[in-house]
């Protein structure tokens, strides 16, 4: 029962706004079903976002063009890494090579070292990056801005996790 509250609240839930949206989005504060999955279709998986896979609220340094910025004030591109070290430095390096063993060795070694039920993981190996990235403690950010196009993908200055393709 405790990993289904879980899931709702990690999938669902909005610690940040609540249920029914920040005042710029719901001026009026209006409690209605409506509203609340107008919101939710807005900020899917808010709660994943920033502190399951995203270190938003915890302590960690970003470096690159713009750290501040999700994009380059001089238009362009815009790349940075978040730092984030959650363990020990032992405990740290044996997670990163843990999941550079999953998602950089050959499937031969992975069905050597963990069984022949390693391959019905391989499917899941796309949906395996963006947290291992964050496991690992180095997450990447790549943006881009132009006078026609605005897009990013990685961990925000802010520290949660996003992608975003527009017109500009």
């Amino acid at each position: 029962m405790r990993a289904l509250k879980w899931l709702a609240w990690a999938f669902f839930g909005n610690d940040d706004d609540g249920p029914i949206g920040d005042v710029s989005f719901n001026p009026g504060r209006i409690d209605t079903w409506s509203f609340r999955r107008a919101w939710w279709l807005r900020n899917p998986a808010h709660n994943w976002t920033f502190y399951v896979i995203g270190v938003a609220g915890k302590t960690f340094s970003r470096s690159g063009i713009a750290p501040k910025d999700v994009f380059n004030p001089a238009m362009g591109f815009n790349v940075c890494i978040t730092r984030y070290k959650a363990w020990s430095s032992a405990a740290h390096y044996a997670a990163g090579a843990l999941v550079a063993l999953i998602l950089l060795a050959p499937v031969e070694l992975l069905v050597w070292i963990f069984g022949w039920w390693a391959l019905l993981a391989l499917p899941l190996v796309p949906f395996m990056v963006v947290p291992a990235f964050r496991v690992a403690g180095w997450m990447p950010f790549i943006s881009y801005q132009s006078a026609r196009v605005k897009t990013y993908f990685g961990w925000r200055d802010r520290g949660n996790f996003g992608i975003k393709l527009t017109k500009g």
